[in-house]
């Protein structure tokens, strides 16, 4: 892959840690919202973490990208 190609991948990445950060905030205001309710939040905890999972992984492939980024730049330089 190209160096071009890994920085429009890297933006990419960062634009879906932005928007899992805006579900999680979303979806730990609705659980708020549900326990202060009075309602059973079980069902809402579960896709909280589901989406934190989901984040982190985001965070974990963003950094490969970072990484291979370095690479190709590395060795360019030294071409």
């Amino acid at each position: 892959m190209n160096l071009q190609k890994e920085f429009e991948s890297l933006a990419k990445a960062e634009e879906d840690i932005r928007l899992a950060d805006e579900r999680i905030e979303q979806q730990r205001r609705l659980t708020e919202q549900l326990k202060r309710d009075g309602h059973d939040t079980s069902t809402a905890l579960e896709v909280l973490t589901v989406l934190c999972e989901t984040r982190e992984a985001m965070v974990n492939h963003k950094e490969l990208i970072v990484e291979h980024i370095r690479r190709i730049t590395s060795e360019q330089n030294k071409a």
